[in-house]
């Protein structure tokens, strides 16, 4: 009896259980692949299944309990060709037959050599476009290669600090060093040209590092009272947290930095009086000539104070106060110029509010924390206010800084202004010299709606964007995905001048220019209306 009873309950487990078979292939080529590891996840928490496809790319799970599941493949050279979708498997039923479409990643490749032709080994790479900036560096011939996503792409090279000068020039006693270098060969990311990555292709690229002449930057470190600070280091960098060049003022604070490149540069110092940490950041811009007499003014910190302003109808409950950042400015050149960017990093500044329990809202909240993310690597400070709105940044040093709240509170708020004291920010950054100006943020919930069609839209994206360039930054720029019939629809939107451009089929944004930006529909939003729209999509040019 106990023999049958068994029997009895491997069969019932048996009937309850199912057989998931299917094929991964490639969705440019729809060629098999072979070896790919997949993955069959439910959407609750339950046993997630693991297996990997055969010669012919095909896979076979057999036990499956019955409930929701999706299916993913994973490997370095591939990417999952659009979002999962949700497949149910039944006790009982017929085997749950699939199809997994992976995107064969892009290839770029190349050689960075200097102006002799050698090949630069250690030279540090960053490409940065798609909403994404991917890290690499060269091998000891100067060789390398980055898999990003399909998108357009920035890609600069750092020379490594150790690698052997220039060349001197003929008949001229100019210093010259090597200096970060954009493909194709610039030295400005204005006038980079963008790299096309295709899905499955390959682009072999050189890059050849460019010498440029040096000048030198002189000036002196002073204490708050005005007198010389001596023997403290000095930092020269692109950007904050990054490799710098360092220098130690002299007895009478003097300092210089004998060799530096054009561009726009970033001082900073620290020191200590009573306890009290000091420091100075200040940016200067280097254009052909030394620079003289420039003054570094060590500073205590301040406490910069503020309020979220929420305007509340009468019945409607409270919301979740966004917290507040203070980020400070990040140069032209590098990453954190990049992340700040709304058009070079699209995908991380249009946010919509999402409730966590919502569809989707998990990757939302995802994206939040690595916006956040994101500017406190720069050195934000950050606070969350209180149950009245108001919020203190403590230990904030004058300088110049984005004010950014986030997350965005749920419908039907909108952010409606950000303010100094009375006065309306006119721009993305302010100058913050004491916490004696107070900061407000004020939501609204009178705002407009934005609806309409976008011809073979194909679940893509629509993005508003004011026509006003005082307020192109985020929390200002809103979002939103077409449906299975080509609408679409924004609500709570600040009423005023927008550009819409919709951009069809998933995939990361392309980096927005003014040339995207001509090709965009125009829309008035006005308070408590719904104005239509219907836009034709724009090609992601990938």
């Amino acid at each position: 009896m106990p023999k049958f009873l068994c029997a009895l309950m491997l069969l019932a487990a048996c009937a309850m259980a199912q057989t998931v078979e299917g094929s991964v292939v490639n969705s440019v080529t729809g060629n098999s692949i072979a070896a790919m590891q997949v993955e069959i996840r439910p959407a609750s928490g339950k046993t997630s299944y693991s297996t990997s496809t055969d010669a012919q790319g095909h896979f076979l799970v057999e036990g499956v309990q019955a409930g929701s599941y999706t299916a993913g493949a994973s490997s370095p050279d591939y990417s999952p060709s659009g979002s999962p979708s949700v497949f149910q498997v039944t006790a009982g039923g017929n085997p749950v037959k699939l199809e997994v479409r992976m995107m064969p990643l892009p290839r770029i490749s190349g050689r960075v050599v200097d102006g002799r032709g050698d090949g630069v080994a250690g030279a540090r790479l960053e490409l940065m476009g798609a909403g994404r900036l991917l890290e690499g560096s060269t091998d000891a011939t100067g060789r390398f290669e980055l898999r990003p996503l399909p998108g357009g792409y920035i890609l600069s090279v750092i020379p490594p600090s150790d690698w052997k000068p220039p060349d001197p020039e003929p008949d001229n006693d100019r210093v010259l060093v090597w200096t970060r270098t954009f493909y194709p060969g610039v030295t400005l990311l204005e006038a980079a040209s963008r790299i096309v990555a295709q899905a499955g292709v390959v682009a072999d690229i050189e890059v050849k590092l460019l010498a440029v002449p040096v000048h030198a930057v002189r000036g002196v470190l002073l204490n708050p009272d005005g007198t010389p600070a001596p023997k403290l280091a000095i930092a020269l960098s692109e950007e904050a947290g990054q490799p710098a060049h360092r220098a130690q003022s002299q007895s009478d604070g003097a300092f210089e930095f004998p060799a530096v490149v054009d561009g726009e540069w970033r001082l900073a110092a620290e020191g200590e009086n009573g306890g009290v940490k000091l420091r100075v950041a200040q940016w200067i811009e280097m254009a052909g000539h030394n620079l003289e007499g420039v003054k570094l003014r060590l500073s205590p910190p301040f406490t910069v104070r503020g309020q979220v302003v929420m305007e509340t109808s009468k019945g409607m409950p409270a919301p979740s106060l966004p917290s507040v950042s203070l980020v400070p400015h990040a140069g032209r050149t590098g990453r954190e110029a990049w992340m700040a960017n709304w058009m070079h990093r699209p995908e991380m500044h249009f946010v919509e509010p999402a409730a966590a329990n919502s569809p989707g809202g998990a990757a939302t909240n995802q994206m939040h924390a690595e916006i956040l993310d994101s500017f406190l690597f720069g050195g934000a400070v950050s606070a969350r206010p209180d149950a009245d709105g108001n919020f203190s940044l403590p230990n904030v040093y004058p300088g110049r800084y984005r004010i950014v709240p986030m997350p965005p509170p749920a419908l039907p708020y909108y952010l409606d202004a950000v303010r100094m004291g009375e006065t309306d920010l006119a721009a993305a950054e302010v100058e913050i010299s004491s916490g004696a100006v107070p900061i407000a943020v004020v939501y609204q919930t009178n705002g407009g709606a934005v609806r309409g069609t976008v011809e073979k839209c194909a679940s893509g994206t629509v993005l508003l964007v004011p026509q006003d360039t005082a307020r192109q930054w985020l929390g200002f720029l809103r979002a939103a995905q077409c449906d299975s019939n080509d609408r679409y629809g924004i609500a709570g939107v600040r009423p005023g001048e927008y550009y819409a451009l919709a951009f069809a089929g998933n995939g990361p944004l392309p980096e927005l220019d003014d040339g995207l930006l001509k090709q965009a529909g125009k829309v008035t939003v006005r308070a408590g209306e719904a104005s239509w729209a219907d836009l034709r999509a724009i090609s992601r040019g990938y």
